[in-house]
């Protein structure tokens, strides 16, 4: 059985992250990127946090529907 938590994250109308919960945190941490860290992501454009033009491409067509 999996033992890890789901990252969940909301954003707003204008695409910007508006809650993180702490498995969000957690992934930050162990992946060594303070600059995902939720003191410095709320209230951010979601898109600044996503890295790879095919990534956001893929996440903005899902977002989309």
């Amino acid at each position: 059985m999996n033992n890890t938590a789901a990252i969940v994250y909301r954003i707003d109308a204008r695409d910007n992250i508006i809650f993180v919960n702490d498995a969000w945190c957690d992934a930050a941490m162990s992946n060594d990127a303070p600059e995902l860290s939720r003191d410095r992501v709320l209230n951010k454009h979601l898109w600044d946090s996503i890295t790879g033009l095919t990534t956001q491409h893929l996440y903005k067509q899902i977002i989309e529907r």
